[in-house]
């Protein structure tokens, strides 16, 4: 399909079956679209179509450098009730679903840019520690760029960037709505973990979920190696579990997964990731944090026979 370029992106739409929304039941909450109404005027400069302001600079950070291995590249919206990216990898194997709201945020109308994600990390990477205001600004003015400052109050610093935007097709990409059999979260650093020591065996991981525990494993040519996660008070629990008409019935929900995808966003995002699971479905995690929601969506690979290494 061909690739108009022009001044704003052109659209193109797209059916992803690999973008499964989490069922209603354990969905996040959302960001309150009526906490954004637009500000006083004084607030923001004159000319000002998107401001954003937030002090939660360092989640900011992580997630910019978890997306930019994944989608270097991305057209945003800003709208009324925030900022959100859909996206799906070059490879289409991931697909990305970020939701962004600010502790400040003003939209003077719905307006979609294209990201450089690598660079907007760049400008980004040393807000390793608290004490920073981040502001995301588009003016009228100059609309092929986005305005990136950040500034701290106590060493009386501010840094001004401008970032250039590009000119990419937007995709519209159609999430149908499905119903999950497992759901669970877990202690994103222990997740994390699991996953480290597994990319070590294979390049492939196997997630299964019986009624009774997660069950993490890979295989190699030099071994294999199983993880047993079971439920605690503190650890790994169930929000959701189908339940069947008998004991007989109840099989449990497996799949296998690229290593590399699994460890580029099993980062600790948020203290508890939420894990979505089905059937011949893609895998989803759910990351619920205080500025945004971010799921990312994998598709789930062939198993070979003999081992999972290539």
């Amino acid at each position: 399909m061909q690739k108009k370029k022009s001044k704003r992106p052109t659209k193109r739409k797209r059916s992803a079956k690999v973008a499964q929304s989490p069922p209603p039941a354990a969905a996040a909450e959302e960001p309150n679209a009526d906490a954004l109404a637009a500000p006083s005027e004084p607030e923001v400069p004159e000319g000002t179509v998107v401001c954003m302001r937030t002090h939660h600079t360092q989640q900011w950070r992580t997630l910019i450098d978890a997306l930019k291995d994944l989608i270097p590249e991305s057209p945003v919206t800003f709208g009324a009730s925030g900022m959100k990216l859909i996206s799906m990898d070059p490879a289409h194997v991931a697909l990305i679903n970020l939701q962004v709201c600010s502790e400040f945020y003003y939209c003077k109308r719905e307006t979609t840019v294209g990201l450089n994600v690598a660079a907007l990390y760049r400008m980004l990477r040393n807000l390793t520690t608290g004490g920073y205001l981040l502001e995301i600004n588009l003016l009228e003015s100059d609309p092929d760029h986005l305005s990136i400052l950040v500034n701290n109050e106590e060493k009386r610093t501010r840094t001004s960037n401008r970032l250039k935007l590009l000119r990419l097709p937007e995709e519209i990409i159609t999430i149908p709505p499905t119903v999950f059999q497992r759901v669970l979260s877990i202690p994103s650093a222990d997740f994390q973990r699991y996953i480290r020591e597994l990319s070590g065996v294979s390049n492939k991981i196997s997630i299964r979920s019986t009624k009774d525990m997660l069950l993490l494993s890979a295989s190699g040519t030099m071994g294999t190696t199983e993880i047993e996660v079971r439920p605690t008070a503190s650890g790994m629990h169930w929000q959701h579990i189908e339940s069947a008409a008998s004991d007989e019935e109840e099989e449990a929900v497996e799949g296998v997964y690229l290593a590399k995808y699994l460890e580029r966003f099993s980062r600790p995002l948020d203290p508890v990731v939420e894990i979505f699971m089905r059937p011949a479905y893609p895998l989803v995690l759910r990351y619920s944090m205080s500025t945004a929601v971010v799921r990312l969506v994998i598709a789930q690979c062939a198993r070979e026979e003999g081992g999972g290494d290539e």
